[in-house]
């Protein structure tokens, strides 16, 4: 990790402070006879910062688990459904910048999308088959590093990222940038908060290496996830998620990653992207164009299984 990543940590924040509407529906949830562990899996899918919260109470040596626990679906049927309710209603709420919205957008999409790449099927709750499982909660969390930098830095995040008056069209790589701004890139911030939190090393390996596959080892038992978060990032991005008005070079367009994974599963990436843009498109349309689109609209879009039957698309092996 280098030297630099001072800067920053040492004023970085930990909170992990669930979205507004994660909170008023858990809240929502509550008062209702019986919570089921779907609703509340549902309710989390979208809010990767809450989700942390959970998975680094789930992995806590206090509740005795056996096992590490790298999935939002496990984790809350490891706390009870009613405690994570009752935990996320019981919160504050974070702070709804511009830019902690547009990545977790991003980060929500990305999940979703890396699920069907993987999994060969869109998740959908109730399902076993489609369960929110390591894939999606990898997804979901792979830009971890990123929120914590909006959040801690949320002036000098927004300038960087696009998302302030003050921003002007950079050229370069992402990473560069972010070590000139704030002495250290979301990779490490992502890897830092990972293992603190106490991760399963399977998440922890997403979030420092998703972006970076080229310096990898194809062999690790990792390296597949690793690979297919890259290009569900890529998919996300450029169907609009995590872009600014000064346009997209949040994620690293990998054409080595894109062509390997091409090669190996020949025409997957299309066939996802088009589910998921027709899905989305199709959403937009029912949406005025004067009202912003809230993260549970996303959620809500973001299942073309929902209104369709997609195509036949067999899992990926680990190796």
């Amino acid at each position: 990790m280098n030297t630099g990543s001072t800067q920053l940590f040492g004023t970085l924040s930990l909170k992990k402070l669930p979205l507004s509407e994660t909170i008023k529906a858990c809240s929502t949830l509550l008062s209702e006879r019986s919570i089921c562990a779907n609703d509340i899996v549902n309710i989390l899918s979208c809010d990767p910062i809450a989700v942390a919260s959970i998975l680094h109470r789930a992995n806590n040596a206090f509740y005795g688990q056996q096992e590490n626990i790298s999935s939002l679906s496990h984790a809350v049927e490891a706390l009870g459904p009613y405690f994570v309710a009752r935990m996320m209603a019981e919160s504050t709420a974070a702070e709804t910048y511009t830019s902690i919205i547009a990545f977790t957008r991003h980060a929500c999409a990305t999940a979703h999308i890396a699920h069907r790449l993987v999994n060969g099927s869109w998740p959908k709750s109730g399902k076993a088959a489609s369960k929110i499982g390591s894939v999606y909660t990898s997804g979901l969390l792979h830009s971890i590093g990123r929120l914590a930098i909006c959040h801690s830095k949320p002036r000098e995040s927004a300038i960087l990222y696009g998302f302030s008056d003050s921003s002007f069209p950079l050229v370069g790589n992402l990473t560069d940038l972010e070590h000139l701004q704030f002495g250290t890139d979301h990779f490490e911030v992502g890897e830092f908060i990972a293992l603190k939190l106490r991760f399963p090393q399977l998440l922890v390996d997403v979030i420092r290496s998703y972006g970076l596959t080229d310096q990898l080892n194809p062999e690790a038992s990792s390296f597949r996830l690793i690979e297919s978060i890259s290009v569900a990032t890529m998919i996300s991005e450029s169907l609009g998620y995590g872009c600014s008005s000064q346009g997209s070079f949040i994620e690293m367009d990998n054409q080595t990653t894109r062509t390997r994974f091409e090669s190996a599963h020949p025409g997957r990436i299309e066939q996802v992207r088009t589910e998921f843009s027709e899905t989305i498109m199709k959403d937009n349309q029912q949406t005025p164009s004067s009202q912003p689109r809230s993260i549970a609209q996303d959620r809500s879009a973001m299942n073309p299984a929902a209104s369709s039957t997609p195509s036949a698309m067999a899992p990926i092996k680990s190796h």
